[in-house]
């Protein structure tokens, strides 16, 4: 019992020492093969040092370890913590057409091109103005005024008499003078049945639309040609942007244009650069754009502001990598 017992002893302090000669041994080695190759500056690849140390930001040099087998020559390895704090994102090169992108912004307006102009034919009083404010939507056919006016009276009063002579080329003419006073066909009818001078005329909306440029109150007295106020649609809208001189030598007609509005997240309107002004402005040095977009909803009104961005340039396929992964070097 007495010899068993320091024998015991003396092999479990072998099996001791042992075991940590061992784990000494896989330590080394494990810190061995684990020892970075060299430390580099997470803001420029170049910079490159032998052991810890701080970019002027302040930032810690990363630790750039051994290739693993794996890898392919030249390949950094980054641990994922490192990865994790910094943001790093992986993407790859790709092969894509390029374009130049410009931002900028704009106003909302009608389409002049289809606004139409209500003008007075002739002198007179509006005795009945159907329109109260601009940006009255108006039904096709719809009542716009009434208007008083001599020439009127005195055109109806020549028609009754051409019709008494029973003269076709005095008739024709008298009837052509109450069509260029743009009297309607229906009241033309309506002399002719009655034979009874009205002292008024009515005149109706050409279009549907929404008023604008109002120029006439009720009881105003109006000369010929007169501009009353415009008649637009909303299907189609114009944006006028401005861009920079250095930019205006990128852009064409045609070019594709993303528009977005701060109080509508979420919606994007496709259209198209539809002219470019000839003139830039001597104050700011910028060249006018008109935009296109189609608005068969109405959502977008006059004088809404809104964010484009066109899409200018040929799109020729080019290499593409994020623009945050290019380090600006100055």
């Amino acid at each position: 019992m007495t010899r068993t017992l320091p024998l015991s002893l003396l092999l479990l302090a072998l099996g001791a020492g042992g075991g940590y000669w061992a784990a000494k041994q896989t330590t080394d080695s494990g810190a061995k093969e684990k020892a970075p190759l060299y430390w580099v500056n997470p803001m420029d690849p170049r910079d490159k040092r032998d052991g810890t140390a701080k970019d002027n930001m302040g930032m810690d040099f990363l630790p750039v370890y051994e290739e693993r087998q794996d890898g392919s020559p030249g390949t950094l390895t980054i641990s994922p913590e490192i990865q994790q704090n910094l943001g790093v994102r992986m993407a790859k090169v790709e092969l894509a057409p390029a374009y130049q992108q410009i931002d900028t912004v704009g106003y909302v307006g009608y389409d002049e091109d289809k606004l139409e102009a209500i003008n007075a034919r002739m002198a007179g009083w509006i005795r009945t103005l159907a329109i109260k404010s601009e940006g009255q939507k108006v039904a096709k056919g719809s009542l716009l005024y009434e208007i008083y006016a001599p020439d009127l009276v005195n055109a109806q009063h020549e028609y009754l008499l051409a019709m008494g002579s029973n003269n076709p080329l005095l008739l024709r003419a008298a009837t052509g003078k109450l069509k260029a006073l743009q009297v309607p066909l229906e009241q033309i009818e309506q002399l002719k049945r009655s034979r009874k001078v009205s002292e008024t005329i009515r005149i109706y909306a050409p279009s549907s639309g929404y008023v604008s440029d109002l120029k006439v109150r009720e009881g105003q007295y109006v000369e010929p040609a007169a501009a009353l106020f415009n008649l637009g649609t909303l299907s189609q809208v114009w944006v006028s942007a401005e861009v920079f001189e250095r930019q205006a030598g990128q852009l064409k007609v045609g070019d594709p244009v993303t528009m977005s509005l701060d109080y509508a997240p979420g919606r994007r309107w496709q259209g198209q650069v539809d002219y470019l002004y000839p003139t830039l402005d001597a104050s700011s040095r910028t060249l006018k754009a008109r935009l296109r977009f189609d608005n068969k909803d109405e959502f977008l009104k006059p004088n809404m502001f809104a964010k484009v961005r066109i899409r200018s340039g040929h799109g020729k396929p080019r290499l593409l990598v994020p623009s945050e992964a290019v380090i600006r070097t100055g």
